[in-house]
């Protein structure tokens, strides 16, 4: 659902899913009060509101949204929603908005099998990787999968590594490196490493992961500063897999198969 250009308002008893909000505005005199806004008197879930006359308003509640000048509830922030181009009609998200998978994760998942994004046109990840190497089945029974997605611009600078298939509520993190390798069941582990040396283990601050319910890790990487000091150029192939923990039967580690991206 979408809202913008003319004026406008949105007034509860409502439950706005996924909305955006882009320069609406009420007349006080509609309500009998001097308070009004975009938004009044609604529950708002995983929305966007910005550049709106009165804002949100009243008996409002939301969460997981982006609303300008704030408003209390978990998820929520105040930032540039970075829209391509809202008073055009475009509402969708450009690389780097804080609203890419920042909705509801208790909400039915994006096309593209992403967390929930914010707002009414959900950002789409493309995928660039190819696969060149295989790992070994899992206590699932599954074979987890790496994956890279977003640009390959390093101008541009908006990669997300995921790892898919993984047993659910074990930590790992990826590995990435300049150049390919096999050794299969290394460090009598039950994964393949697909990597050759200089390995590059991006474990830092943050980078350690839980698959969770869904049995899946996704991390936004950044080119320019790679744990250890390395960065990514343009021409350049790079080189990634998971590496995670498991119980099959009895505590183990295991690998995703490996994937290459050429960056430009």
């Amino acid at each position: 659902e979408k809202s913008g250009g003319a004026p406008g308002a949105v007034s509860g008893p409502a439950h706005l899913v996924s909305c955006t909000f882009v320069s609406n505005a009420a007349i006080p005199s509609y309500f009998g009060t001097e308070e009004a806004g975009s938004v009044y008197g609604a529950t708002m879930d995983s929305c966007i509101v910005v550049d709106s006359v009165g804002g949100v308003v009243g008996d409002v509640t939301a969460e997981w949204s982006l609303i300008e000048d704030g408003w209390p509830g978990v998820g929520n922030f105040d930032l540039d929603p970075l829209l391509a181009d809202p008073y055009g009609g475009d509402f969708s998200l450009l690389p780097h908005s804080p609203c890419i998978d920042r909705g509801n994760p208790s909400l039915p998942a994006d096309p593209d099998g992403s967390r929930r994004d914010m707002g009414a046109e959900p950002w789409v990840w493309e995928q660039v990787s190819a696969s060149y190497c295989e790992s070994n089945p899992n206590s699932t029974g599954s074979t987890a999968v790496c994956r890279v997605t977003g640009f390959t611009s390093v101008d541009t600078n908006f990669v997300r590594l995921v790892a898919d298939f993984l047993p659910h509520d074990q930590t790992g993190f990826f590995l990435t490196s300049r150049t390919q390798g096999f050794v299969p069941l290394f460090a009598g582990l039950q994964g393949n490493l697909c990597l050759g040396e200089p390995i590059v283990r991006l474990d830092g601050p943050g980078q350690v992961l839980d698959s969770g319910s869904s049995g899946s890790a996704s991390l936004e990487l950044s080119l320019t500063l790679l744990h250890g000091g390395e960065s990514v150029l343009a021409g350049e192939t790079w080189h990634y897999q998971y590496w995670y923990r498991d119980n099959d039967p009895m505590p183990t580690a295991n690998t995703t198969g490996g994937v290459l991206v050429g960056f430009d």
